[in-house]
């Protein structure tokens, strides 16, 4: 599939605390984003001129941050493939 595909990184809503590696949320999700577009474009040969990354930090949960099951949800990387266009095109609405 030639489509580009953006890699969209999550966190949960706890703050990063003494992380001498991300200093905040934003940079914990972007680096897990980077880290699957590279996993996949390692793995699987593919072209990564394709892909973008986003980070959104805990602004996009998929469930409550109460406990840390839904914690664990939260944590997470989308991989989103987008119809036609560049990488940093946004998906055209159907």
């Amino acid at each position: 599939m030639p489509n580009p595909v953006r890699f969209e990184g999550h966190t949960d809503s706890q703050p990063i605390k003494g992380s001498a590696r991300f200093a905040s949320n934003w940079e914990l999700s972007a680096a897990r984003a980077i880290a699957m577009m590279e996993a996949l474009a390692n793995c699987c040969d593919l072209d990564s001129a394709r892909f973008s990354i986003a980070g959104y930090a805990d602004r996009a949960p998929i469930a409550g941050n109460n406990d840390p099951e839904a914690r664990q949800r939260n944590r997470r990387v989308d991989v989103v493939i987008l119809n036609g266009g560049g990488a940093s095109q946004e998906p055209t609405k159907q």
